[in-house]
């Protein structure tokens, strides 16, 4: 018996094949988000504030100084051991910076 597909068939079947896998994907994604993770503890916070010491910011970049140096960010920058900074925002008259691993850096 010889199995025949229509021209149709292939096609929904091409398009139904990598759809499922991105929705797999995006699944196993969402569930390791490193979002997810718990608080940075007491410990942790402490270290990063005295590796990066805010001292200069505005709502478009934040200047660190850091043991090699000065370090200017803007959303989206790397912090090496703080994460990704998601925010820069003046707030009761001081601005900090605020990474996705749960730090706040006041200036």
């Amino acid at each position: 018996m010889l199995l025949t597909l229509s021209s149709d068939r292939v096609l929904a079947l091409a398009a139904l094949l990598p759809t499922t896998f991105v929705i797999a994907f995006g699944s196993y994604t969402s569930l390791n988000d490193p979002g997810n993770r718990d608080a940075p503890t007491a410990t942790q916070i402490e270290a990063a504030r005295a590796s990066y010491v805010l001292i200069f910011a505005d709502s478009q970049k934040a200047l660190f100084r850091t043991a090699q140096g000065t370090m200017l960010v803007t959303r989206g920058s790397q912090l090496a051991t703080a994460g990704r900074v998601t925010e820069i925002a003046l707030r009761d008259g001081r601005w900090s910076v605020s990474t996705d691993k749960g730090y706040t850096f006041n200036g």
